[in-house]
């Protein structure tokens, strides 16, 4: 186990260098009280959250969106050229292509230019315009 989750050697140097050595009972000991202290701890969140969902205050969220993560991202990021692919498990699916989709729902094919490059396009035009 200690073998994936390796401190880096010069933390590790960092740390021997500024510490003094401890007797390795005492060291012992230390590990058997953390070890206690974060049983007591992770048993006692364990407590809480069944608490909470018992009273009903830790509830999942419906949303009444159908739409797929994937898509909810894509829109809360405003991507443009996006291409979904649709997995499951080992198979795959699907391929959306979401340029053409706006452009069957808009009607209007996608231009990739947003709100906020037709806002700062005109702001700069006023500005060459006013000298």
């Amino acid at each position: 186990m200690f073998g994936l989750l390796r401190m880096p050697r010069f933390v590790r140097r960092f740390i021997r260098r500024r510490t003094n050595r401890m007797p390795v009972d005492k060291a012992i000991k230390m590990k058997e009280r953390f070890s206690l202290a974060y049983a007591f701890f992770a048993w006692n969140m364990f407590g809480i959250l069944a608490y909470m969902m018992y009273k009903g205050k830790l509830t999942k969220v419906e949303d009444g969106n159908e739409e797929s993560q994937g898509r909810q991202f894509v829109k809360m990021l405003h991507l443009k050229n996006v291409t979904l692919h649709e997995i499951k498990g080992i198979n795959y699916v699907q391929k959306y292509d979401l340029n053409e989709e706006a452009a069957h729902e808009t009607g209007v094919p996608e231009t990739g230019v947003t709100n906020e490059d037709q806002e700062q396009f005109q702001e700069e035009s006023e500005l060459k315009d006013s000298l």
